[in-house]
């Protein structure tokens, strides 16, 4: 019941707009960026380190090149330099517990990349749900490119919630001891979570998303500002207006 045909046709031809898709993913990339500069800033503020004010400085000067990019190649460039830029500095402010020299996955190979990877993926799930609810195609993305089995509104959608919600989660968790490293299983498969290390991950998770923070002009759980932004996102794709 919640398809909206009419939305979906719209939403399919302008994912054939390079316009619409670039000026679309242009607004992604940005709002991302900021808010990894925003979590970087953050925690960096009792440690004042030299080595995250770097990384910062340089992820400035790129996050102004984003709205000038003129392609979603060049685009994505700029948004992995951001990326290792910010991985790095977030490596700086990890509890030394959990030694973290850069993102990786598929499988994550350590214990502080494996709860980012575990809270993107419920993320993900949590925007899925949003999206369906709005009548959109979680399949049919902007930013993202197709491929078989992988929602890829739902990725171009979480992009700039990954920060806010799940690396400033696993960075508290981490520093209150709240999870420890008797709770991973590492393997030459990737390092997951034991089943009670889950759910320990997962009260946080669903504490985190149903928490209050400002968005735009109100007061909303992240869960909440989700659905907000997906009606937002649908509203676009009628009005053909980004």
């Amino acid at each position: 019941k919640h398809i909206n045909i009419e939305r979906q046709r719209s939403q399919f031809r302008l994912g054939d707009d390079t316009v619409f898709c670039l000026t679309f993913a242009r607004k992604i990339i940005e709002a991302k960026t900021h808010n990894q500069i925003v979590i970087l800033r953050r925690y960096n503020r009792d440690k004042a380190k030299e080595s995250v004010k770097n990384c910062l400085h340089d992820m400035e000067l790129v996050q102004k090149k984003v709205t000038s990019a003129n392609s979603l190649e060049q685009l994505m460039g700029y948004e992995g330099n951001c990326a290792k830029l910010y991985f790095k500095g977030l490596s700086q402010l990890v509890h030394p517990d959990f030694p973290f020299s850069g993102r990786n996955k598929q499988p994550p190979r350590d214990p502080f990349n494996s709860l980012l990877s575990f809270g993107y993926t419920l993320l993900l799930y949590d925007m899925y749900g949003a999206i369906v609810n709005k009548g959109l195609h979680p399949y049919a993305g902007f930013l993202h490119q197709d491929r078989r089995g992988h929602p890829a509104l739902g990725s171009d959608l979480i992009e700039e919630w990954r920060a806010p919600i799940i690396d400033s989660m696993v960075l508290s968790m981490v520093s209150r001891n709240m999870v420890d490293l008797t709770e991973f299983d590492n393997s030459d498969k990737g390092c997951y979570l034991t089943a009670e290390g889950r759910k320990v991950f997962l009260t946080a998770y669903n504490k985190k998303i149903r928490s209050e923070n400002q968005y735009i002009d109100d007061r909303k759980s992240y869960r909440e500002s989700l659905y907000k932004q997906c009606k937002q996102f649908a509203s676009a794709i009628m009005h053909e207006d980004v």
